[in-house]
């Protein structure tokens, strides 16, 4: 279900295989030339972005508490995440017990889409430990929603399929599927939202962000990709109109990842010696930093072992393993 400030989309509950996400076609007033048009069958590309939320632990909390109770914070989370993106013009294009899939820039355009889905994704994280705070204090829960978040940006297809008696709006591709796997490595760095590259070079000045590992994944037919990865710390405050405030505090911010961010060049480098180091003065002043430890814990290992080749992590079949850079 979607709402956002210009449409209203007409939803409801349909199976989709693959990685095709949909929705029926969008109601749309204005010319007849604009109506034809929204409910043309047909797809085009466009480059969207794609947020995807898993719930990591639904199937033990379904064991543990009466599954109403369960169920009942399930649509907590869902209406927390339709008001997020009514104001962003994102389109939540599927939701199950354990998944929510929501894009930007398919069915409504969006100049910055890449912001926008991090943004939801920082507001949605807050939203659940909020939840979960709640249920620990005033219910009997011990354990709240354990969720895991993805953000991917590319070139997809979106358009209308099906007959012209009965149109679903779908949006799918390699996008859909990326930002996917994201949520599966963000469970291994502790549960931390995890963005691919290009939603990093579009949102990178609206967010604290720093890179945590480097993946290889399958593109297509015999084709892969390696590049970094990172994690999206939280958003920059910004001081209403004083840029140069804005400045200051951005930097202030950027420099408190300096450290962290020269231990990740090296171990691009496969310098992992060097890493250790940087990762260790990261740590002198930010000791509690368990994602910066558990680099460093890698990079100690991989120095051990005498590695010389760039380490990366690949996905081969919905699971991730390290592996040498080849």
């Amino acid at each position: 279900m979607s709402v956002s400030e210009k449409n209203t989309f007409d939803r409801r509950s349909s199976r989709h295989t693959g990685s095709v996400r949909g929705s029926y076609a969008p109601s749309h007033t204005g010319t007849l030339k604009g109506k034809l048009k929204a409910f043309a069958l047909g797809l085009e590309v466009k480059e969207i972005s794609v947020l995807y939320i898993k719930i990591a632990n639904i199937e033990s909390l379904l064991r543990a508490y009466a599954p109403n109770d369960v169920v009942s914070q399930h649509g907590r989370v869902l209406a927390e995440l339709m008001k997020i993106v009514a104001k962003s013009k994102g389109d939540i294009s599927y939701f199950d017990q354990c998944k929510f899939i929501v894009t930007w820039n398919a069915s409504t355009k969006v100049k910055n889409h890449a912001v926008e889905a991090c943004n939801a994704a920082v507001l949605i994280t807050e939203a659940i430990n909020k939840i979960t705070q709640q249920l620990m204090q005033f219910h009997s829960f011990t354990k709240g929603m354990e969720i895991t978040i993805g953000v991917a940006t590319g070139s997809s297809l979106v358009g209308n399929i099906g007959t012209q008696s009965k149109r679903l709006f779908s949006s799918f591709g390699k996008t859909h599927e990326f930002s996917e796997a994201l949520t599966s490595l963000s469970g291994l760095w502790l549960n931390s939202t995890v963005i691919a590259s290009r939603t990093y070079e579009l949102a990178k000045k609206e967010f604290n962000v720093r890179p945590i590992d480097i993946i290889d994944i399958p593109t297509g037919e015999n084709k892969r990709i390696q590049e970094p990865v990172y994690q999206i710390v939280d958003k920059i405050t910004k001081h209403a109109d004083d840029e140069w405030m804005y400045e200051m505090e951005k930097e202030k911010e950027q420099n408190k990842f300096e450290n962290c961010i020269k231990g990740f060049e090296a171990r691009s480098r496969a310098e992992y010696a060097t890493a250790v180091e940087w990762f260790e003065k990261h740590l002198d002043a930010h000791e509690n930093d368990v994602i910066v430890q558990q680099l460093q814990d890698l990079c100690e290992q991989w120095r051990k072992e005498g590695q010389q080749d760039v380490i990366v992590h690949v996905l081969d079949q919905s699971s991730w393993r390290y592996s040498s850079a080849k």
